[in-house]
């Protein structure tokens, strides 16, 4: 029990964005008893050590009404008058819901997992319930955290019953998400709409295990690497993404930051963005990064105000990872030639040899929704500077 309850604390915590400490209201509901109380405590002793949230007490009356509103809804959504009176109740910046279901007739429990973000009032998308048999089996609790770890956090249970892997030496770092590797259909697939030539024909494409970063290097952490801030929205914030960053510009701040953390950090390949983009080993078939409305879940022309935004700010995929979809064009590691779908290496793909451009994947906050695609590619001369390009991290494993 004790393992299950700190997997879904994890679980809580880290599907929030980045940023100061933020404040978190847990609620436990549904087929109440001392479980569950047993679990709202070991919950709360998971936070204690926490630097970046933590708990906040609630009242009765708020826990109510979360526990009513979560018998109520199965889409995900929470109607506004509510959200406003289970955040507000605690001044939460987050609400994390977890309703306990009664045993069917095969004894399974059913764990409803609602996710509620105070600053957009909406609830966040994503997997929302785990089947697990047996409340106090290790076994099962073990599964059931597994499986809600490597959906939302992007962590993969590993054989021997490891929870993660390591990269250089240690883990994923706690601003990434661990990928699993797999095979995967890269291109036009069917749900894609309007492609374009250079994303065809359609391909079988093998990764393997990578970390990559949950959001896109900020305006903060350029600045501490490499002393200054190009960007052009400097008014947006330190936690907007970096811009006005050229693909040499960002070979050196890979280079800077892998001589002061000891780990090799690089571009993610055109293959693994891709691959991270669709939700890996979780992939839906979804027209952009986790949904098929890219208002869910990007910043584009017809959203963004005309500027970036901060990151992390609309819903993650399925593997946890943000703005995959919109608010900058992410730079990839590979050369790009219009051709080289239909050529490809196979497996772990690098890209051309040689050319004249680098890839871009992802859209940005000045175009429109189908630039934004997950298959969409675009390309720009390594040398070239732009207000709506920037890029994320990646670590071979």
């Amino acid at each position: 029990m004790r393992k299950l309850t700190i997997l879904i604390s994890v679980l809580c915590a880290f599907t929030f964005a980045q940023d100061e400490q933020k404040k978190v209201a847990i609620y436990i509901a549904g087929d109440v008893n001392e479980k569950s109380i047993n679990l709202r405590m070991v919950i709360d002793d998971a936070f204690v050590n926490n630097s970046e949230y933590r708990i906040v007490t609630t009242s009765k009356a708020a826990a109510a009404v979360a526990a009513k509103e979560m018998g109520r809804q199965t889409s995900g959504s929470v109607r506004s008058e509510k959200r406003v009176e289970m955040g507000n109740d605690s001044e939460a910046d987050y609400v994390c819901a977890v309703q306990i279901r009664p045993p069917d007739k095969k004894g399974e429990h059913m764990l409803r997992i609602y996710i509620i973000d105070m600053i957009t009032k909406e609830a966040i998308p994503g997997k929302s319930k785990v089947i697990i048999s047996d409340l106090e089996g290790s076994k099962e609790i073990l599964r059931a955290g597994q499986e809600i770890a490597g959906y939302i956090l992007g962590t993969s249970a590993q054989s021997g019953g490891n929870t993660g892997r390591t990269a250089g030496g240690g883990t994923c770092p706690s601003d990434m998400v661990f990928v699993k590797g797999g095979t995967f259909t890269m291109g036009c697939t069917s749900e894609q709409s309007n492609c374009e030539n250079n994303e065809r024909p359609t391909h079988s494409v093998t990764v393997g295990d990578f970390c990559i970063g949950k959001y896109e290097v900020t305006q903060k952490e350029w600045m501490n690497i490499m002393g200054g801030n190009p960007s052009s929205f400097k008014n947006c914030g330190d936690n907007c993404p970096v811009e006005m960053v050229s693909w040499n510009d960002v070979q050196e701040f890979t280079r800077k930051l892998s001589r002061q953390t000891g780990k090799d950090y690089r571009l993610p390949t055109e293959a693994e963005w891709e691959y991270a983009a669709r939700g890996g080993n979780n992939y839906s078939p979804y027209l952009y990064s986790g949904s098929n409305s890219v208002d869910n879940v990007g910043w584009y022309s017809g959203n963004s105000g005309n500027t970036t935004r901060p990151v992390g700010r609309k819903a993650p995929n399925e593997l946890g990872i943000y703005d995959m979809s919109g608010n900058v064009w992410e730079w990839v590691s590979d050369w790009y030639d219009s051709g080289y779908y239909g050529r490809f290496e196979g497996n772990n793909p690098k890209g051309p040899n040689s050319g004249s451009h680098r890839v871009l994947r992802g859209g940005s906050w000045n175009g429109n929704a189908q630039y934004c695609r997950v298959a969409f590619r675009s390309y720009y001369a390594p040398v070239i500077r732009s207000d709506y390009g920037g890029f994320r991290l990646a670590l071979s494993l």
